[in-house]
């Protein structure tokens, strides 16, 4: 495509769900940084498992290294409690931390891959983070992993994206309206029709987008429901397919 979808929101600033206070703004919201001075200080003081992964990842330039830190990041964020996990997540500045290293390294699949599963299960249920990966643009960095890399990223995408807008109208808007993703949302899902796991999650995203009224001409347009239908056909064994491109459908009409 002529344009990236960083640069299809360039002009626009992210608008937080309602009712979320809007603390920082996309330039302000950085990872916490660590004084080059006292890092090997600090490390000796570091308690945290996930704080210790965080500030690797911010100073290596290593490919392999940032890797391996990413994939740790990730296997981190799912052992134990999960909403433990979000708040120190949060705090550390990992969201941020996440997609600049994602951003810097479009070209590594591996990186590209554990970056958006961090971002998926930070986001899961917990409207903070969903607005806060939204403010530095998380969104665009997922739509831009999807387009660049192939299967595994794409359902990896669909999962992140659906977990980032379901119950957000705001993040709804900007996916749909501001960076005008549908297109190339429809075109992904039509791309992978047969993968039933890329299309459970493709069909659960369209039925959470769905949910808001005024998307609803852009989803049309772009031949959502002709790919809703198409995987319902395809996929007839498969419940979770079927109930969500049979409620997402309902939604449209």
């Amino acid at each position: 495509m002529a344009k990236t979808f960083q640069d299809a929101a360039a002009a626009n600033a992210v608008s937080p769900a309602s009712g979320v206070k809007r603390e920082r703004s996309g330039d302000e919201e950085q990872t916490r940084h660590v004084s080059p001075r006292t890092q090997e200080e600090n490390d000796d003081e570091v308690e945290s498992v996930l704080e210790k992964i965080l500030l690797r990842t911010l100073r290596s330039d290593d490919d392999a290294v940032l890797a391996n830190a990413v994939e740790e990041l990730y296997y981190e964020m799912i052992d134990g409690t999960l909403a433990a996990k979000q708040k120190e997540f949060y705090q550390l500045g990992g969201h941020a931390t996440t997609v600049r290293v994602m951003n810097e390294r479009l070209a590594s699949k591996s990186i590209q891959d554990y970056g958006i599963a961090v971002l998926r299960k930070a986001c899961d249920k917990n409207d903070e983070l969903k607005n806060a990966i939204a403010r530095v643009k998380g969104i665009q960095a997922i739509l831009e992993a999807m387009e660049k890399h192939e299967r595994v990223l794409v359902w990896e995408g669909f999962g992140a994206l659906w977990n980032l807008v379901v119950e957000n109208e705001g993040n709804a808007e900007l996916l749909v309206k501001k960076l005008d993703a549908m297109p190339f949302l429809v075109k992904m899902m039509n791309s992978y029709i047969s993968d039933k796991d890329i299309t459970e999650r493709a069909c659960g995203l369209l039925e959470a987008l769905c949910g808001f009224k005024n998307l609803k001409k852009q989803i049309v347009s772009a031949k959502a429901k002709t790919a809703l239908a198409t995987a319902m056909d395809k996929h007839e064994e498969h419940a979770e397919i079927q109930e969500h491109a049979g409620a997402a459908m309902k939604l449209l009409l």
